[in-house]
C-alpha cells in the first residue's frame, strides 16, 4: 500500500465515527417499535436510548491502555468484534434487561473504536496529508447520519407498523450487524501502526509499515530516524511535561466536545423522528423524511472541513 492510497485507509478508519452515528439514527428510528415490544414507560425509553453510553464512557476511559499494550490495529478489530457481540444480544433479546445488556456492550466497543481510530490516522498519515486523512472521519458520521435515518425512512413508509414492532427493529440492527463486518473484514487489510511498533521494540516491522504509507526510501528513512529517535521504548517511558500553546491545544480538544453533548446535539440525533413529527402535525413519514436532513446539513459542514483541512 502506497502513499496515494492513505485517503483509503483513513476511510476504512472512518467507519468508526459512521457506526457511531449511524447506531445513534437507526435506534431513534427503532424507539418506536422497540418502546410496544417490550411494554417500555417514558423512563425505561430514556434509559433506553442513553445505556449504551455507559459501555462507552468505560471502553473510551480503557481505549488508551489497550491502544497502548496490543496496539492500535488489534483494538479497532477487537472493539468491532466487541460491537457485533453486544448487537447479536439486542437483537435476539427476549426481555428488555438482555437488550440493555447488548447496548452496553455496543457502547464498550465503540469507545474503544472511537478513542483508537484517530489516534492510528495521526500515527500513519504522512505529514502533508494528516489532517485531511484525519477529517475524512468527519465525512462518514455525516453518511452514517444519512444512511441511519434513510434506512428508518424506508422501513416506516414500506413496512406496516405491526410488522416493524414484531421484527422490522431486529432487521434495522441486523443491518447494523452487516455493516460491523464489512468494517470487520476492511480492518484486517491494514497495517500496524510504525510508532506504535518502534514504542515496542519491533523497529523492523516498523519501517515496513512507514513504506507501506510512503513512497520514497528517502523520505521513510528520514522519518524512521526520527521516529526512533523520538519513540523508543526508553523515551516513550519517560514523563512528558506539557508547555505552551499545546496546552491551549489540548485544552479546546477537551473542552469542545463537553459543549457539543452539552449543546443537547444527541437528544436531537435520538429523537429526531418524534420531535419532526411533533412539528409536522404528527405525519410519520414525512417526520422520517426530514430527519435525513439532518445528515446532509452535517455533510455540508464536513466537505468544507475536508476541503481546506
Amino acid at each position: 500500500m502506497k502513499s496515494k492510497n492513505i485517503y483509503t485507509v483513513a476511510s476504512i478508519v472512518g467507519m468508526a465515527g459512521f457506526i457511531f452515528v449511524y447506531d445513534s439514527a437507526n435506534l431513534g428510528g427503532s424507539v418506536k417499535y422497540i418502546q410496544p415490544y417490550f411494554k417500555l414507560g417514558p423512563s425505561q425509553v430514556g434509559i433506553l436510548v442513553a445505556i449504551s453510553l455507559i459501555g462507552n464512557f468505560f471502553g473510551s476511559l480503557l481505549a488508551g491502555y489497550f491502544s497502548d499494550k496490543i496496539g492500535r490495529k488489534l483494538t479497532m478489530i477487537y472493539g468491532v468484534i466487541i460491537g457485533i457481540i453486544g448487537l447479536l444480544f439486542a437483537s435476539f433479546a427476549p426481555f428488555i434487561i438482555i437488550f440493555y445488556i447488548g447496548r452496553i456492550i455496543f457502547g464498550f466497543s465503540i469507545g474503544l473504536i472511537f478513542v483508537a481510530a484517530p489516534m492510528y490516522i495521526t500515527e500513519v498519515a504522512p505529514a502533508p496529508k494528516r489532517g485531511r486523512a484525519g477529517s475524512i472521519r468527519q465525512l462518514f458520521l455525516a453518511f452514517g447520519l444519512i444512511l441511519g435515518y434513510t434506512i428508518g425512512f424506508i422501513f416506516n413508509y414500506y413496512f406496516s407498523l405491526e410488522w416493524n414492532i414484531k421484527f422490522g427493529w431486529r432487521v434495522l440492527i441486523f443491518i447494523e450487524i452487516a455493516l460491523l463486518i464489512i468494517m470487520l473484514f476492511s480492518m484486517l487489510t491494514l497495517v500496524e501502526s510504525p510508532r506504535w511498533l518502534i514504542i515496542k521494540g519491533r523497529v523492523e516491522e516498523a519501517k515496513k509499515s512507514l513504506e507501506a504509507f510512503i513512497d520514497s526510501k528517502e523520505r521513510v528513512n528520514i522519518v524512521f530516524s526520527e521516529m526512533l529517535t523520538n519513540n523508543s521504548p526508553e523515551i516513550s517511558g519517560k514523563k512528558i511535561k506539557i508547555r505552551g500553546g499545546l496546552i491551549y491545544a489540548l485544552t479546546l480538544c477537551v473542552i469542545f466536545p463537553i459543549f457539543r453533548q452539552l449543546s443537547g446535539v444527541n437528544a436531537i440525533t435520538y429523537y429526531a423522528q418524534k420531535i419532526f413529527a411533533t412539528i409536522s402535525s404528527d405525519t410519520p413519514n414525512l417526520a422520517y423524511f426530514q430527519s435525513i436532513f439532518i445528515g446532509v446539513s452535517e455533510l455540508l459542514g464536513a466537505i468544507f472541513v475536508v476541503t481546506f483541512a
